[in-house]
């Protein structure tokens, strides 16, 4: 008796904590969290992208219409808890001559209130030739399940929050879209500013060949230096057809998450958008709002929580009660009835409580509650990783700010030694492979600093991205 009763008990009365209480960030918080999303502070450009993808593309779209799915059902879920009524119309022609009567044993008798005639007209005991019955049937009719112990309610209750977790990934879909097209944006705005720089240096490599070719023609310069130029300056200009390549690409990776075939995109960046402040980090607690993956996960244990207490409570009886009212008609062809129409009702109740089942209900018993338990474990599990992935987002976010503080001194440095070595070559002070080396590095440089640059943008927007905010329940 105690292990049924036990059964009978929702998880939801042990009063469990939520899963992130007491946990603390590695570093001070930098504040509460914005409400607004992150990509209305970072371009005006990249806030029209990613509402545009929002608007247009398909897998928010199949996330939104699974949402209208989840809600219908759930809808459907409360209708058990209210009466069925429903009306109900017949009619019946039925036949009643010779062998009808011979079945009842009164094919010598005719029906009351009929008369028999032979083929003179006189009436005649041996024979009953009455033709047809009609009955008319006119009937309202109701009936309620009556949800005595919240049975129906608990099942409608998981199917709510089954919408509820349906609701959480779609926002989750549309948070991870515009991280995606942010993303894209900084590869399209990246790749310009690689072409910008790369074209600047195949020019500048021009310039110096014709320097050197002017020399070589005085006589100043060897015919090494010169070969030397000329495989440098091809070496610039063989990177272009690549870097316009990736720079397409890019820009077709764009249109595709903003729903746009490559032909419509009409917008893209012409370079690399300011780095946009941290995002407040408040409390883990909050990430169990803040994000919409949280939210899912959370919903579905509750709909598991809740699928277990409907699960314990099928144990209990049932108690349902029915009722209708209606008329009825007979009418015998040729017969005149005083009252052909009748006044029908009934009503009732019935209570069941199910005894013997072989131990499918207790097994569906047992089985609710090992899935409510299971889907609270990887709820709490969810929320320690997302607080890992926040985590990991701060340390790369440190990570390549260092990074591109050194590779930015790194390029002042190439550059500057790049123009002293140009100077003191054109001086006839140092050879010029010295000069050609310092070109080179000033070079790969500027090119790796836009790298950085890009690669600081992502994890800063990641770092947003993973946090969440009040803004991702704007998505569900």
């Amino acid at each position: 008796m105690i292990s049924l009763l036990w059964l009978l008990v929702p998880a939801a009365l042990a009063g469990e904590a939520a899963p992130l209480d007491g946990v603390q960030w590695s570093v001070p918080a930098t504040g509460p969290v914005a409400s607004a999303p992150w990509w209305a502070v970072v371009d005006p450009g990249l806030q029209r992208a990613v509402e545009g993808a929002l608007d247009r593309n398909g897998d928010v779209g199949a996330a939104s219409a699974a949402v209208a799915s989840a809600r219908a059902v759930a809808v459907t879920g409360y209708a058990p808890l209210l009466p069925t009524v429903s009306a109900d119309a017949s009619v019946n022609r039925q036949n009643l001559s010779g062998g009808l009567f011979a079945l009842l044993g009164q094919s010598s008798a005719p029906p009351t209130g009929t008369t028999a005639t032979t083929a003179t007209g006189a009436p005649s005991a041996g024979e009953a030739s009455v033709g047809v019955m009609t009955t008319a049937v006119g009937q309202l009719s109701a009936s309620w399940l009556i949800d005595l112990f919240g049975r129906q309610t608990a099942t409608w209750t998981a199917l709510r929050h089954q919408a509820e977790a349906s609701e959480g990934d779609h926002a989750s879909a549309a948070a991870n879209l515009a991280l995606a097209v942010a993303i894209a944006w900084l590869d399209v705005g990246a790749a310009e500013e690689r072409l910008v720089l790369a074209r600047q240096q195949a020019t500048n490599a021009q310039s110096l060949l014709d320097i050197l070719e002017e020399r070589y023609a005085r006589g100043d310069a060897d015919t090494l230096d010169v070969l030397q130029q000329r495989q440098a300056t091809s070496a610039a200009r063989a990177v272009l057809p690549a870097l316009e390549l990736g720079r397409d690409v890019a820009r077709h990776q764009l249109a595709v998450l903003t729903g746009l075939a490559p032909s419509q995109l009409t917008e893209a960046p012409a370079a690399l958008p300011a780095l946009p402040a941290p995002p407040g980090l408040g409390s883990p607690s909050e990430l169990v709002w803040d994000r919409a993956d949280l939210r899912a996960a959370e919903a579905r244990a509750d709909a598991a929580q809740a699928q277990s207490t409907a699960a314990g409570l099928a144990l209990l009886p049932t108690v349902s009660a029915s009722g209708n009212v209606g008329r009825t008609g007979t009418f015998v062809k040729d017969v005149d009835t005083d009252e052909p129409w009748a006044n029908t009702w009934s009503y009732g109740a019935v209570a069941s409580l199910p005894l013997i089942g072989g131990g499918q209900r207790l097994g569906n018993v047992a089985a609710a509650r090992a899935n409510a338990s299971g889907a609270d474990l990887r709820f709490e599990q969810q929320a320690l990783a997302a607080v890992a992935q926040v985590e990991d987002a701060l340390a790369a976010d440190r990570a390549q700010g260092a990074l591109v503080t050194e590779s930015e001194a790194q390029r002042d440095a190439a550059v500057q030694a790049w123009e002293a070595a140009r100077a003191r070559y054109l001086e006839g002070s140092i050879p010029f492979v010295t000069a050609l080396g310092a070109w080179q590095a000033a070079t790969a440089a500027e090119l790796a600093t836009v790298q950085a640059r890009r690669d600081q943008l992502a994890a800063r927007l990641q770092l947003h991205h993973v946090r969440g905010g009040p803004w991702t329940r704007d998505l569900d």
